[in-house]
């Protein structure tokens, strides 16, 4: 059985999720984390790790962990950017998982199935 990986986020985001309303942004990054969390442990970390170097198993991880942020952004009524994160995942960040348009594209279906 493989132990629960560590959770990291930037020290500003932790202390906002430790106090009594933490915002829903901050809600939505822990989700988004927990959720590649889960499917670490679901598939094994080595595994993991190894079909992370495919551009395609890249994108449908984040589109699956970014599906949960989407639900927070939902539930609070928020409107999810994006722009901002098709531009991320079309970067070197997640060492350019799909083109501009194929993330924004995919993005914009997860939104609408989050209805």
């Amino acid at each position: 059985m493989t132990p629960n990986a560590p959770i990291y986020l930037r020290d500003d985001v932790y202390r906002d999720l430790l106090t009594k309303q933490p915002t829903p942004q901050n809600i939505s990054r822990l989700k988004h984390e927990e959720t590649h969390r889960e499917r670490i442990k679901r598939i094994g970390w080595i595994k993991y790790a190894v079909k992370w170097l495919l551009p395609e198993f890249r994108l449908s991880e984040e589109l699956i962990a970014y599906k949960s942020s989407m639900q927070i952004y939902r539930k609070y009524g928020l409107t999810f950017d994006i722009e901002r994160i098709a531009q991320l995942l079309s970067s070197s960040l997640y060492l350019w998982a799909a083109s501009y348009k194929r993330a924004r594209l995919e993005l914009e279906k997860a939104w609408k199935e989050q209805h």
